[in-house]
């Protein structure tokens, strides 16, 4: 078995195993598009495949990267897409070897972290991922909705209108969550800057009086029986003025919209805004998983707790042996430093513990009751490094 980067050329044949896989069922020109490769390759420079001895491409998976937030820093993020193999190809370990490819790379490149979306939490806990991102599904009648009244100061999003106020809402809403992408403009135009008439998605932001922007949602109405829910695809606001204001816009919206689906984030609790809580469906879904890739540049973007204090580390990575080790952090006058060490330890715990407690996902005490971790000492400095944060995860790939 071969494990390399595909080349231009091979890209759709990435596309057709995928068709397979993911049982979407390949077009009906497939076979013009593979008369002429080169000319339907799009995405090709994110792809990997695993070839066997004959040159067939057998499976594959696509890299894409992202700048996320870690306690104020920015850090690009190895986003895994598209992990496929065919079936008759399957148990012969050709994601394991995707993988230490693309990790061995990763590494090369100074990345921290890598991020995924799993059908099965279990399968990636392998290669040592874990869960680091949740969130509240909620579905409610918009009669329910807070009776606040429906707000002045609304603009409905044109095709090519300035993205600047959205982007100015979002940064200052999504400042300081953990996982929060900085977004460019292709994670705009895939959010935002559709044509409303043709794709049915919509925009709209709310101006307080004195024209600044402080809020918006976007939503596409989706056909349920005989009515429409709301499906909104994301809600950000700066204050009170700015989430009331959209609460309003939308209950404003009833005469259309019987119901509502939103996916909150987990510090976004519905009760607050609905009186009739027990009305409201919410389900708990469990969604992103977080693998560190090199754990000093991991632990490199803790922000520093207040005054000065230091922990060992003892962690195991089960996958890529070279992670397992102790390393030891420091920090005093509002600066941190990460470095790797050899004696003593604090806290003993897996590779898949320490991105849940370095994205914020746990604090110490809650990761302390995981299978594993042994705290063997310092506990207030530990709790101080590892509180648990709020986080923020919308985009996919």
């Amino acid at each position: 078995m071969e494990v390399r980067k595909i080349r231009q050329d091979e890209m759709v044949r990435v596309v057709l195993l995928q068709n397979i896989v993911f049982l979407a069922g390949a077009d009906a020109d497939y076979k013009a598009r593979l008369a002429e490769p080169l000319a339907h390759s799009g995405g090709w420079e994110r792809a990997w495949g695993v070839f066997d001895e004959g040159g067939r491409l057998v499976s594959s998976l696509e890299v894409h990267d992202y700048a996320l937030r870690f306690d104020g820093n920015e850090t690009v993020v190895g986003g895994i897409a598209g992990v496929g193999t065919l079936p008759e190809n399957r148990n012969a370990g050709c994601v394991r070897m995707l993988f230490e490819a693309v990790f061995r790379k990763m590494r090369e490149r100074g990345a921290a972290y890598s991020l995924l979306y799993p059908f099965s939490f279990n399968f990636y806990r392998k290669f040592g991922y874990e869960l680091c991102y949740s969130a509240n599904m909620i579905n409610f009648s918009i009669d329910q909705m807070e009776r606040v009244s429906f707000p002045d100061g609304i603009e409905a999003y044109e095709p090519g209108a300035d993205l600047a106020p959205y982007k100015s809402v979002y940064e200052a809403f999504a400042k300081g969550k953990n996982l929060s992408v900085a977004r460019d403009g292709q994670n705009w135009d895939k959010l935002i800057n559709h044509d409303p008439y043709l794709t049915r998605r919509c925009a709209y932001l709310h101006r307080k009086k004195c024209g600044s922007p402080d809020a918006y949602v976007v939503y596409h109405p989706e056909r349920a029986g005989s009515d429409f829910l709301l499906r909104v695809l994301e809600l950000a606001y700066l204050d009170q003025e700015g989430l009331h204001a959209m609460i309003g816009f939308m209950r404003g919206q009833g005469a259309k919209f019987s119901r509502a689906e939103f996916e909150a984030p987990s510090f976004f609790d519905p009760c607050v805004f609905f009186p009739e809580s027990r009305k409201i469906v919410r389900e708990f879904r469990s969604v992103g998983m977080l693998r560190i890739i090199e754990p000093v540049a991991a632990l490199s973007l803790l922000r520093a707790p207040e005054g000065e204090g230091s922990v060992k580390i003892r962690v195991r990575d089960a996958f890529c042996p070279e992670n397992t080790g102790t390393y030891k952090v420091e920090w005093e006058g509002g600066r941190l430093a990460a470095r790797r060490q050899t004696k003593g330890a604090d806290i003993s715990l897996d590779i898949e513990t320490l991105a849940q407690l370095t994205s914020g996902y746990l604090s110490a005490a809650q990761a302390s009751l995981k299978k594993g971790v042994l705290i063997e000492g310092n506990a207030g400095a530990i709790e101080r490094l590892f509180p648990q944060k709020e986080t923020y995860l919308q985009e996919r790939f």
